[in-house]
């Protein structure tokens, strides 16, 4: 059973390391993406995702839920799991004048998990934390000048390299946690132009975020025993003002464009600016009640207090604190149906 395990742990490492390699495919686009970050995703996996995302209070012997790492310490002690997803998406964003559709089909995540004694697991894995994606483009009338044209243009990742492990203290309580590395390039442009008057300057800026650093997350969990195959779980998370290295990169000019002939001019030019990024104090709560093999209900409440980050020492006024209220029921006819 060892030299079974020590296979599949090698194979999974093979695994998780060419998949970082997709961990940084954009897969939104979201105008909305533009501010921040990006476009967040969700802290649940698969299985969760069906019950609208709510996991923080779920234990599972052969599901890994890292939104809680807690919940690592439920994995069967026999046990190893490999467990990885796509996600596809179809958008339609619409103005009052205009709609756009989008497809985004990309890497979702790929997670191991495995125990290390009868009261302690561990798992791994590569997860998507944020992307932005958007091409806006916009006129409008000026007295002056006639039309002004706007383009807002973006596109990168944020991922998140993960290692994590539950322990049961006592029969009912448990304490994880999942120490990440958050990793990812972030691309902006932003441009004026004067499609009616060639003697105006246009303007055009190029910004770059590289972002890199280490963080974590805590987790517990504490069973309620109701009745003989009734229970029902608490949990909480927590994710404390996490810090990360960030390098910045601007560089805005000023341009007229004679035919094939360009004038430039250089306004600002940062390269490699090092400086920090804080995102949100984030916490959750969930509960879980479950009749064994049969019935399980899952609530959360998740809040992160994006009003507050600063990215290179200000905040951003787009940004606004995020409340999530997640419902979801799993029924099991027989648990013990192949099909």
């Amino acid at each position: 059973m060892g030299n079974k395990i020590s296979r599949f742990i090698i194979v999974g490492v093979c695994v998780f390391f060419t998949t970082i390699s997709f961990a940084q495919n954009n897969s939104t686009s979201s105008p909305y993406s533009r501010f921040g970050v990006g476009d967040l995703h969700s802290y649940s996996f698969g299985r969760f995702a069906a019950m609208g995302g709510a996991s923080i209070g779920s234990r599972h012997q052969v599901q890994i839920n890292t939104s809680n790492p807690a919940s690592y310490a439920a994995i069967d002690s026999m046990s190893f799991i490999f467990e990885f997803g796509a996600d596809a998406r179809f958008s339609e964003h619409k103005t009052t004048n205009a709609s756009v559709k989008t497809n985004d089909v990309n890497f979702r995540y790929f997670t191991l998990s495995w125990p290390i004694t009868r009261w302690a697991a561990a798992s791994v894995g590569v997860l998507p934390y944020a992307d932005k994606g958007y091409d806006i483009y916009f006129e409008e009338e000026s007295d002056d000048i006639g039309r002004v044209g706007h383009n807002y243009f973006g596109t990168g990742s944020l991922s998140k390299a993960y290692f994590g492990t539950g322990i049961n203290l006592t029969e009912t309580f448990s304490v994880g946690v999942n120490v990440y590395y958050l990793f990812g390039t972030l691309r902006q442009n932003n441009s004026i132009s004067f499609p009616d008057d060639a003697s105006q300057f246009n303007f055009n800026e190029t910004e770059k975020i590289r972002l890199r650093d280490f963080s974590y997350t805590l987790g517990l969990q504490y069973d309620v025993k109701l009745k003989n195959d009734d229970f029902l779980t608490i949990g909480a998370t927590l994710n404390n003002k996490p810090k990360f290295t960030a390098f910045h990169d601007l560089l805005q000019e000023k341009y007229l464009q004679y035919g094939t002939v360009l004038f430039s001019d250089t306004i600002s030019h940062i390269i490699e600016d090092k400086s920090t990024i804080q995102l949100p104090t984030s916490y959750g709560f969930g509960l879980s009640y479950n009749k064994l093999d049969k019935l399980e209900i899952n609530a959360d409440y998740y809040y992160s207090k994006w009003g507050s980050s600063t990215f290179f020492g200000q905040t951003i006024p787009e940004l606004t604190d995020q409340s999530r209220i997640s419902l979801g029921v799993e029924y099991t006819p027989n648990s013990k149906s192949i099909r």
